[in-house]
């Protein structure tokens, strides 16, 4: 920490010789600082080039029929914290994701809700099985219109989407290793 506060204040000293540079630097740094107040750590990660929807915004609500026939509203899920994750069944990234939750046996599993994508497509056999192991330990539903990816932004999967108990977004990621570590705040809640 001694290493940082020593750095500033040398940067401060050279940009003490122009004046109006030293200005811009602390009103670009006070300006990084109130946005960054409050805001979830993936939000200031993808500050500059995130698609995901804005943060505290209302989360979009949503009917599903579970490969079980179950219909899952998304408004009934209110009260509670839940974890959107947006998956394709021909996506290497999100077979991996499935494989890791399955072999680390997430405490999360009621807490989750994973979207798949519609395609009629035939899947490889290790494919279904995969898939089809996962569904017994997670709620997993189709998205036949591809209008709940359109409303949630995603542009790539795996994505997951924080939702907190009063409907609003708390927070997002994208990617493997990012929806991973987001899914395992879910394993450390109460």
């Amino acid at each position: 920490m001694y290493g940082v506060w020593y750095n500033l204040l040398h940067l401060l000293k050279s940009l003490s010789r122009w004046p109006h540079a030293t200005g811009c630097a602390f009103g670009i740094g006070c300006v990084i600082l109130v946005f960054s107040i409050d805001k979830p750590q993936s939000a200031l990660i993808q500050w500059t080039s995130s698609d995901s929807l804005p943060w505290r915004s209302e989360a979009p609500n949503f009917s599903f029929k579970s490969e079980t026939d179950d219909l899952i509203d998304l408004s009934a899920l209110r009260g509670t914290n839940v974890g959107l994750v947006f998956v394709s069944s021909r996506c290497a990234f999100s077979q991996n994701l499935k494989q890791q939750l399955i072999d680390q046996h997430s405490s999360s599993a009621e807490r989750l809700v994973f979207i798949n994508d519609f395609d009629e497509r035939e899947l490889p056999e290790e494919t279904q099985k995969l898939d089809d192991l996962f569904q017994t330990r997670f709620t997993v539903v189709q998205d036949t219109t591809g209008e709940t990816f359109q409303a949630y932004r995603v542009r790539s999967v795996p994505h997951i989407y924080w939702i907190d108990e009063l409907g609003k977004i708390k927070d997002s990621a994208a990617g493997l290793p990012a929806t991973l570590r987001l899914i395992r705040y879910f394993d450390e809640m109460p």
